[in-house]
């Protein structure tokens, strides 16, 4: 129910059960000293109604600069008690949507300013500080199990991740960082080393950026082989056929006697440490962590339906339950996942029919061969 009053400047204006109108009042008010209305001064309720309309990515900046601006944020830091009220709006499993965090979603930010009767619009992207700040609001070492560095990151250089250090709840670790990586691999290597370290440590899963796997520096090689070490420690067991997915489990007479143990045993958990795959993860679904044993045909040794494949277009490895990878339809050769979705399809009519690698697809081209499905011609 509405009503209108009169106010202290004599001007009339609508007010209504609740507090919409204070917040109308405060969001036109905010920064008119004369006014002293800030805020702060908004009720904690309806704080946390405004900031449920937010994603997390936008509550957590929100957040970090209701307490200070993300350059002075440190260990000791601590979020205000407003910023606690934005971030975890008042729900005591607040940390469970922090469990998996995508910084590649944290979008530019983007504002107009005039100067000189010119307007000029300018962009200011999340920067390292931003994410320290973030990570330390959301007391990531104890919360964050899945962390993304992908597209949309290209301009940190990894000195934000300092609040990771000696995480005992990271499980997952992408560093892809988008095809522009600006990563700096002496900023990023003691973070994941302090991890590592850590008896205590969940880390299954990570993802280099292609730079440092081209790359191949000797400190990368060195972290690997302490990591491989690190899994040869835990027992791991396939997901479907529960053989353990570690050689030091087995006999010397099984591992060089047996080939199908042996196979399996080469492709036990951990990074490569050379060859065109150098710093992939193997043996690990990139999607659901799961682990798989593997012979000559890809599949479980048992015989099972469901098996591991790798994506040549991202290089990752995941099981046919979580991504399908497409193979060429004329040369059989794997193209990318259905993620990437690479490739060429014929697409006379809607026909659809492929698809084609690239080396196919020119042939097609070339020789204007006819789709058998459509019958017209494939297009590249």
């Amino acid at each position: 129910m509405w009503k209108r009053t009169t106010n202290q400047n004599g001007k009339r204006e609508r007010t209504g059960k609740g507090d919409t109108t204070l917040l109308l009042r405060a969001k036109m008010n905010i920064g008119r000293e004369e006014d002293g209305l800030h805020i702060d001064d908004l009720p904690d309720h309806l704080l946390v109604e405004v900031a449920s309309f937010l994603g997390k990515e936008c509550r957590a900046l929100w957040a970090v600069s209701m307490s200070a601006p993300s350059a002075h944020w440190t260990a000791t830091s601590a979020v205000s008690a407003k910023g606690r009220q934005i971030l975890t709006l008042q729900r005591e499993n607040w940390r469970e949507e922090w469990r998996e965090v995508d910084f590649g979603k944290f979008q530019p930010s983007t504002f107009r300013r005039k100067e000189n009767g010119i307007i000029i619009i300018q962009s200011r992207r999340f920067s390292d500080d931003d994410l320290k700040a973030v990570l330390l609001c959301i007391d990531a070492a104890t919360t964050v199990g899945s962390l993304f560095l992908t597209s949309g990151c290209e301009k940190l250089t990894g000195g934000g991740l300092e609040p990771l250090r000696g995480s005992t709840v990271l499980r997952r670790v992408d560093l892809s960082s988008g095809h522009k990586c600006s990563l700096d691999l002496e900023a990023v290597l003691p973070v994941l080393d302090s991890i590592v370290s850590s008896n205590d440590n969940k880390l299954r899963h990570i993802q280099f950026p292609k730079k440092w796997r081209d790359a191949k520096h000797e400190s990368l090689s060195r972290f690997i082989s302490r990591y491989n070490d690190m899994l040869e420690t835990r027992v791991q067991n396939c997901c479907q056929c529960d053989a353990s997915a570690c050689k030091s489990d087995l006999d010397f007479a099984t591992y060089f006697m047996c080939p199908p143990f042996h196979a399996f045993c080469l492709a036990a958990p951990g990074i490569h440490e050379d060859g065109d795959r150098y710093g992939v993860q193997t043996a690990t679904c990139y999607k659901c962590l799961k682990i798989f044993c593997y012979d000559d045909d890809g599949t479980c040794q048992d015989g099972w339906e469901n098996s591991y494949e790798f994506c040549p277009c991202c290089e990752k490895y995941f099981c046919n339950r979580c991504c399908f990878i497409f193979a060429c339809v004329a040369c059989s050769k794997d193209i990318s996942c259905e993620d990437c979705m690479e490739g060429t399809w014929c697409d006379v009519d809607g026909c659809g029919d492929g698809p084609f690698c690239s080396g196919c697809a020119e042939e097609q081209t070339t020789w204007l061969s006819c789709c058998e499905v459509c019958k017209g011609f494939y297009i590249s």
